[in-house]
């Protein structure tokens, strides 16, 4: 361990290795992510960088989980932790005291599709605002002036299964009506973005 790791306060450390994301060309989402999971760790652990221990760190995911956060909270504190202590081994050569920590078992989530009712609910609020109601008038709705570009975007999402950041970032290059073919490019360090190509349907395609 070096002198400047030695003169450390653990906080210090996660500013700069939030930096570091940053230069990387990490997404402001995924910082943001590390960033939580990093601060629901500082309240558990002692101020001076060099005195942290597995103990702490045992004791810290021990007093989280009593929190009553969602598996895939405590597992993204988990990811946080270990991604900053990697970090400051190879940085600061401090010692990667959480190693042997295993990864917190989650069951993965139970994603149910839409039902087709669902999805017919859906279109159709694309084409009007909520019903409004006044003193001096019956109750009406307005004709949307963005229906048809928010019916395009929630039938490709349906057909495709795309995050709402990669469809804000598709060009129309990237996009073949005449086969489907949708080509997503990764996004900064590709961690939740990989490249692939995805399918849009007839409905699709023609509402494009």
């Amino acid at each position: 361990m070096n002198q400047k790791a030695l003169a450390l306060t653990f906080q210090k450390a996660v500013e700069g290795f939030l930096l570091h994301l940053h230069a990387e060309g990490y997404s402001q989402s995924t910082i943001d992510v590390y960033k939580w999971g990093l601060s629901k760790s500082c309240q558990h652990i002692p101020e001076s960088f060099h005195e942290v221990t597995k103990n702490h760190l045992l004791i810290a995911y021990s007093d989280i989980r009593n929190e009553g956060l969602k598996q895939a909270s405590i597992q993204n504190v988990w990811i946080a932790m270990r991604s900053f202590f990697k970090w400051a081994e190879r940085e600061l050569g401090i010692p990667q005291i959480d190693i042997d920590i295993p990864l917190p078992k989650a069951s993965p989530p139970n994603i149910k599709p839409f039902t087709s009712g669902e999805i017919k609910r859906l279109l159709s609020a694309c084409n009007y605002t909520k019903r409004a109601t006044s003193k001096n008038r019956e109750p009406y709705r307005m004709k949307r002036p963005t229906a048809k570009r928010d019916k395009a975007i929630t039938l490709t999402l349906l057909d495709t299964g795309l995050r709402v950041s990669e469809l804000a970032r598709l060009t129309i290059s990237d996009i073949d009506l005449e086969t489907g073919h949708v080509t997503i490019e990764p996004f900064g360090s590709g961690l939740k973005s990989k490249p692939r190509t995805v399918f849009i349907g007839k409905l699709s395609k023609s509402t494009l």
